[in-house]
């Protein structure tokens, strides 16, 4: 049934390690009463926990029905000691949210059968507590809460009950009575009783094993043994067999202990315990139990986790209100230590409701004054918002100059219409645009007609004119139209947008070829009567400032020139990868998002000290 072979159980403490169990080995049989018992600290209680799965050893091996406790998975462990386990606690450990009744039927929840009210009686009324069932087990005795335990461990059906101090808390007539019970129930079961108590152990155990450090120091079996004659001389006691008829010597040996004042008893039979050490026990044959799960119904789940909050509320409340504050500051912590500008740009630039935004930096002192300085954006930061998003991203050389035209009186669609220059893209027109004239990873097409820039070269050089070529949107066609309003761009006469190809315009006084047009996306219809406005208009104030982020937020301010066109122009005030370059980014096809220029244009986003 239960075997123990070289079993060991070391706990390490300050002083060193202490051997609670030094190589035990025992046999248990299925059925008997077996006491354990010792000083404190020699290793009892250790030895039970040991044997009923609830604590590890460190050496040997425990046999259950053959099966070895170094091969239990830790659910194994739980349905050993709900299947084979009975236990009886000192303290009783009853729940006081339950009544008896519901303390003993847990029993068979955990192992997911139902009792049958027929056993269920049977067992309180073999116990003497049927008439308690109803009562919650503050209105119980010790005696009685001590049987409402026993009633729960046998309840479960189990091969063996374990009972640690079980008469500990209660006086001795009580205690007698729970061993009485203990004692019956030992013969279809093994009971394993650890006890301090050495008169107890010797009336009623069948075997007592005495532990001193951890070690078996004696291991006795008892046996109850009949006595044939009518009289039995037992120290100080004569016992006499009830109605015998006496011999003249058994007359005599009465007479001789009156006279030496010896206690007489009066007994049906005669029997005295005899006690010889243990031998081997023999194995019995026994069916293999089928393990139990350990399982608990949600209502009654429930309902313990409630009562358990309302033990100590105001412990309670303030394990909530620190592991509140615990968790809020391991947040904040956690998102301080894996912050990433890139990722916050990214969820952000996800959200844009625009293909194509424009992303620069300032550094802000004071947002309240206006105080702030541009700073460089990386190449390798806007590479990583690359892999963040998905999206592309072009650097954009800015400029922010006004072209020169002739005429500047035109003042109707000023709201709508611009002169301003945002700063300058540069593409190589045989690697990033393919053969349709679509700009791989921008939602940009060259219109058929015209071509993409290249650098003006004469004998391998640039030309000293500096006239370079480039290619404007068609919202700057539309503009440089407007503003003409039929006047000649540069001696030349321009009436549409295809005859601005081969014109020359000013910027800063450098000219610049007109070569290509290019189709940066669709303007939005809402914006159309801003056309009709100046900027002036308190009707159009709103919607020109919502246009005027949104024209700016891509390529439609953007002259496109050729590869190596910022090289070849370093010496002009226009440089490359300094305070005043920003990114052109445009996010994948896939991606839907809004609001983007919320993040960037926001002032809520400033906080006084804010990279932007």
């Amino acid at each position: 049934m239960l075997q123990l072979e070289n079993v060991t159980k070391i706990y390490k403490t300050k002083a060193g390690e202490v051997k609670a169990v030094d190589g035990i080995s025992l046999t248990f049989p299925s059925s008997g009463l077996v006491f354990i018992t010792g000083k404190s600290g020699c290793g009892k209680t250790t030895l039970l926990n040991l044997i009923g799965g609830l604590d590890g050893f460190d050496e040997g091996e425990i046999y259950v029905q053959d099966k070895k406790f170094s091969e239990f998975s830790p659910s194994e462990y739980d349905s050993y000691r709900n299947t084979f386990i009975g236990f009886i606690f000192q303290e009783y450990n009853l729940l006081p949210e339950f009544t008896v009744e519901k303390n003993i039927k847990m029993a068979m929840e955990l192992q997911g059968r139902k009792s049958e009210e027929a056993e269920f009686d049977k067992l309180l009324k073999d116990v003497e507590i049927d008439a308690l069932k109803t009562r919650n087990p503050a209105e119980l005795s010790g005696g009685q809460r001590q049987r409402v335990a026993i009633s729960r461990a046998l309840l479960k059906q189990p091969r063996i009950i374990m009972a640690d101090e079980p008469t500990g808390a209660l006086d001795s007539a009580t205690g007698a009575q729970v061993l009485d019970a203990l004692k019956v129930l030992s013969k279809d079961k093994l009971v394993i009783v650890v006890s301090h108590d050495k008169e107890f152990a010797e009336k009623y155990a069948d075997r007592v094993i005495h532990l001193v450090d951890g070690k078996v120091a004696q291991d006795i079996t008892y046996t109850d043994k009949e006595i044939t004659e009518n009289v039995s001389e037992q120290e100080n006691t004569l016992i006499v067999r009830e109605g015998a008829e006496l011999t003249e010597n058994e007359k005599d040996l009465i007479a001789k202990g009156v006279k030496e004042r010896k206690q007489i008893s009066v007994l049906e039979s005669l029997c005295f315990r005899d006690k010889a050490p243990t031998g081997e026990v023999e194995h019995d044959k026994q069916s293999h139990a089928v393990l139990h799960k350990s399982k608990m119904k949600l209502k009654s789940a429930v309902f313990l986790g409630l009562k358990s909050l309302a033990v100590k509320p105001i412990r309670l409340i303030i394990t909530v209100l620190i592991s509140a504050l615990a968790f809020a500051v391991f947040g904040l912590f956690d998102t301080i230590a894996n912050f990433s500008t890139e990722r916050v740009l990214g969820n952000a630039l996800s959200k844009n409701a625009s293909k194509t935004v424009v992303a620069d930096a300032r550094f802000v002192l004071n947002y309240q004054n206006g105080d702030s300085y541009p700073i460089t954006l990386s190449e390798e930061a806007m590479q990583a918002l690359s892999r963040e998003t998905g999206g592309t991203v072009k650097g954009m050389t800015e400029s922010a100059a006004v072209m020169e035209l002739r005429t500047s009186s035109v003042v109707k669609g000023s709201a709508y219409y611009s002169r301003e220059t945002n700063g300058f893209l540069e593409f190589n027109a045989e690697t990033e645009l393919d053969q349709n004239g679509k700009f791989i990873g921008f939602n940009y097409k060259l219109i058929p007609g015209g071509r993409y820039p290249q650098l003006v070269y004469k004998d391998g050089k640039v030309v000293e004119e500096r006239l370079y070529e480039i290619a404007i949107s068609t919202y700057f066609a539309d503009s440089i139209l407007h503003y003409l309003d039929g006047e000649p761009l540069n001696e030349k006469t321009v009436t549409s947008r295809d005859s601005l190809l081969g014109a020359s315009i000013t910027v800063n006084g450098v000219s610049y070829v007109i070569v290509g047009l290019i189709d940066c996306g669709e303007i939005p219809e809402k914006y159309a009567p801003l056309k009709d406005n100046n900027a002036y208009d308190i009707d159009m104030s709103a919607l020109g400032s919502d246009f005027t982020t949104y024209i700016n937020a891509g390529a439609h301010k953007c002259f496109f020139v050729g590869e190596g066109f910022i090289k070849e122009t370093q010496s002009t005030a226009i440089q490359y990868e300094t305070g005043n370059t920003e990114w052109l980014f445009t996010i994948g096809e896939s991606h839907t998002s809004k609001k983007m220029m919320d993040y960037f244009y926001n002032s809520d986003s400033y906080d006084g000290n804010h990279i932007l």
